[in-house]
């Protein structure tokens, strides 16, 4: 739909700027931001072209917000990476509750690398009450 509404508003570009005689390339040249709605006031139905002018702009927008968000969501988990990379969210049976030395819960880690042998796995401690651990209840 974005590659239609592209190569439609672009050619009316070109046919408007070839019957002004290059008015709009010069008024382009002055300022980019009227070519993407300097057109439109030449064509029959401008309204209706700019609405068809911004769905896509919005539609850009939206997709990079959501992206952006699920990039921040995945880099803030509290899932070690492991986990995260294999698509998995859930509790699972591999995943352990590290002990501390000052006795606050830490991030689980995966059971598939014991935990003295790989070289950059560290504890990080996490406080109490945070949404995604459970309270302890005896």
């Amino acid at each position: 739909m974005v590659g239609a509404c592209r190569i439609a508003l672009g050619n009316a570009a070109f046919s408007v700027d070839a019957r002004t005689g290059g008015e709009l390339s010069a008024k382009v040249a002055d300022d980019p931001a009227v070519s993407l709605f300097g057109p439109f006031g030449e064509l029959p139905v401008s309204a209706a072209t700019t609405a068809l002018a911004v769905l896509p702009v919005a539609m850009y927008f939206v997709t990079s917000s959501d992206s952006a968000s699920l990039v921040i969501d995945l880099l803030t988990a509290a899932t070690p990476t492991c986990r995260r990379s294999s698509g998995s969210t859930g509790p699972s049976s591999k995943t352990t509750q590290a002990p501390s030395r000052h006795g606050r819960r830490t991030a689980p880690s995966c059971g598939a690398v014991p935990r003295s042998s790989h070289p950059r796995r560290r504890t990080v401690p996490i406080p109490p009450g945070l949404p995604w651990i459970p309270a302890h209840r005896p």
